[in-house]
């Protein structure tokens, strides 16, 4: 991330306002999904969600600043998308890339929804928001014992900023 350093106060004052400006927005949507449970069977969950659409009206009402989300592939070969909020001042707050996975094979409707998903996950994190309710944590029916490897990009990314690091020491 970079632009949080050297805020001055007037932004800091104005970031702050945003941030407690989007506070409480009602989680209006609701998503169904299926999990599968201990047995093998499948359960089904649902959660409410704030929509994208809410946290970016709510953010263009402040008008201090404006919010850019651009999709593509960064410097370090990440497919994602990144937050970028700029100040009226011209003081600019960039995340690092929030990845999605692009897959040839995937239907657009489905990468659509993707991109959105993302969009909403990455700005709520930027922007210090609880978008959607955490309900699977203490979900006694999950089965959530799949492992996960990193995948060749990611991989990259972690030994380049592990030579920095160790550049530095």
């Amino acid at each position: 991330m970079r632009g949080f350093e050297n805020v001055n106060q007037e932004v800091a004052k104005d970031l702050i306002e945003l941030v407690n400006g989007i506070k409480g927005l009602e989680k209006s949507s609701k998503v169904e999904y299926s999990v599968k449970n201990k047995e093998g069977g499948w359960t089904k969950k649902t959660f409410n969600y704030v929509p994208l659409d809410n946290i970016l009206d709510k953010v263009k009402e402040n008008n201090n600043f404006a919010l850019l989300q651009p999709i593509g592939t960064d410097e370090n070969g990440i497919n994602g998308v990144k937050c970028i909020l700029i100040h009226k001042s011209g003081h600019i707050f960039e995340t690092n890339t929030y990845p999605f996975n692009a897959v040839e094979s995937t239907k657009l409707q489905d990468e659509g929804a993707e991109i959105t998903y993302r969009k909403r996950y990455s700005v709520g994190a930027f922007l210090g928001m609880s978008t959607e309710e955490d309900t699977d944590g203490n979900d006694p029916d999950a089965s959530n014992t799949e492992e996960r490897k990193a995948t060749e990009g990611q991989l990259k990314v972690l030994n380049k900023l592990t030579d920095t690091l160790k550049q530095k020491v």
